[in-house]
């Protein structure tokens, strides 16, 4: 890739991060809304793992997802 899409690549990459639940995994936006937290649904934090397993991605947010998709 190209210097610019790999820059893209990280800002979408820091774009999923920053959505993710503090307790572990995604929901179809925001971790939260105006009336309070959002939960996160298994089919949004499995498309997050995947597409962030794609490009190698693990941290703190991807670990605790994996742990509550796991429950």
């Amino acid at each position: 890739m190209g210097g610019g899409s790999q820059q893209r690549v990280q800002e979408g990459v820091q774009y999923l991060i920053e959505r993710a639940i503090e307790t572990g995994g995604w929901n179809i936006g925001k971790p939260f809304m105006v009336t309070g937290s959002m939960p996160p649904t298994a089919e949004n934090t499995a498309l997050y793992l995947v597409a962030l397993h794609a490009l190698a991605v693990e941290n703190d947010a991807t670990q605790r997802a994996a742990a509550w998709l796991a429950q």
